[in-house]
């Protein structure tokens, strides 16, 4: 080996491949193996080495492509905003829209009822007209059983604990500005304190429209309380029952809306009971 290389220093004809073969061919097999194997994975993780340092030496990206990443990743994650048109759609339902001073919207099979309330429009005052129709097989009787006079209309709930919910107040007497003790009480309530019938938690808050989407069915609903009570009063143990109730039909206008509606007791039985007729009724609410 040692001649080997002094005739390599002393003869440049010779080539290192030469030598290298030389080498080789003049050890055992064993040996050959052992010595090539660890050589070809060197020359492998060589090559790996020099592909990292040229992945490396790539150009870094930017500041600004790195935020313009940033939103096109943020853009496909984010929803869109929450809006009415959206919960429609979502709910995979057939409505009817219905315009009147506020709007209403109706489920196709009308079991719900739901209402649009602009934030700007929500003082509006408006009064229900609660009217008895009669007892199923006989004609209508048309008698007004509205319970009270009142005018209603519908706030944004107070403070950080009712931000999200929608009341439905009576309207109250107000104190004159020029009265001397409306100046020492709150500017909303200028002198009386104000209660609320119902509070309503929004299906959808529209913050770019200013928009409540509210569920007012069960409300609506329980008119029947005041059908069935009128009933009791007037044919005794006739009619009644306002645990089931329905919706059979809705008209709206500008400035008013009317629902006509019908409710009786359950029961079991395979058919009806004398005691137990459909109560016809109409709710209607007009503004003020």
């Amino acid at each position: 080996l040692h001649q080997e290389l002094s005739q390599n220093r002393t003869h440049p004809t010779a080539t290192a491949p030469s030598l290298l073969l030389y080498l080789i061919m003049s050890q055992p097999a064993h040996v050959i193996v052992n010595k090539t194997i660890p050589l070809l994975n060197a020359k492998k993780t060589g090559n790996g080495d020099k592909e990292k340092e040229k992945e490396k030496t790539k150009e870094k990206p930017t500041k600004k492509s790195l935020e313009k990443k940033k939103k096109k990743k943020e853009g496909e994650k984010r929803p869109p905003p929450p809006s009415v048109a959206g919960w429609l759609k979502k709910s995979k339902r057939k409505w009817k829209v219905l315009s009147s001073f506020h709007t209403l919207i109706v489920r196709e099979d009308s079991s719900q009822i739901l209402m649009v309330l602009n934030w700007n429009e929500m003082d509006k005052l408006f009064f229900p007209q609660v009217t008895l129709r009669g007892l199923e097989g006989g004609l209508p009787d048309m008698w007004d059983i509205t319970p009270k006079n009142t005018g209603l209309k519908f706030e944004k709930g107070p403070g950080v604990v009712g931000r999200n919910l929608v009341l439905l107040v009576e309207d109250q007497q107000y104190l004159k500005p020029s009265d001397l003790q409306a100046s020492i009480h709150s500017n909303n309530s200028r002198g009386y304190n104000t209660g609320f019938v119902r509070a309503f938690k929004p299906l959808i808050v529209d913050a770019k429209k200013k928009q409540y989407l509210i569920d007012v069915t069960g409300w609506l609903m329980s008119f029947s309380t005041y059908a069935q009570k009128a009933i009791r009063q007037r044919r005794g143990a006739f009619g009644g029952g306002g645990e089931q109730t329905m919706l059979k039909d809705i008209k709206a206008f500008p400035e008013n809306f009317f629902l006509l509606m019908l409710c009786q007791k359950r029961s079991s039985n395979p058919l009806k009971d004398y005691s137990n007729k459909t109560v016809y009724f109409t709710v209607a609410f007009c503004r003020l």
